[in-house]
């Protein structure tokens, strides 16, 4: 899946950049933080307390996302119409969209578990 443009961050693509570490992360502080690129191979993103870091390899083949000092996933590089654009692994979501499935299944069970315990 499509998520953003290397050269439209910062700029116009901030906000599908944001919207994605938020869903898939839980960064809810990249609202407030400042976004910066640093040498055309690194976006920084920080505030005074958390810090993110989406750095291109020298291939431009992927862009490694690290939040606070913790390699956190690798994405996908695509150059089309000499622009880098970057994906997330569309097999990847799947599978994670499966393991929902199977937690929703499981549900029922885990509160009954949760409930003899708390007797």
């Amino acid at each position: 899946m499509y998520l953003f443009g290397w050269d439209n961050v910062p700029g116009k693509d901030n906000g599908k950049l944001i919207e994605f570490l938020e869903q898939k992360y839980g960064v809810d502080w990249v609202r407030t933080a400042k976004i910066e690129k640093i040498d055309n191979n690194e976006i920084k993103i920080s505030t005074e307390k958390n810090f993110l870091s989406l750095k291109l390899n020298n291939e431009k083949t992927k862009v490694t996302l690290t939040i606070n000092n913790i390699k956190t996933d690798e994405l996908i590089v695509k150059i089309e119409n000499s622009k880098i654009n970057i994906y997330t692994d569309i097999e990847q979501e799947k599978q994670d969209k499966r393991q929902g499935v199977k937690l929703e299944i499981g549900y029922p069970y885990s509160l009954l578990g949760a409930l003899v315990i708390a007797d």
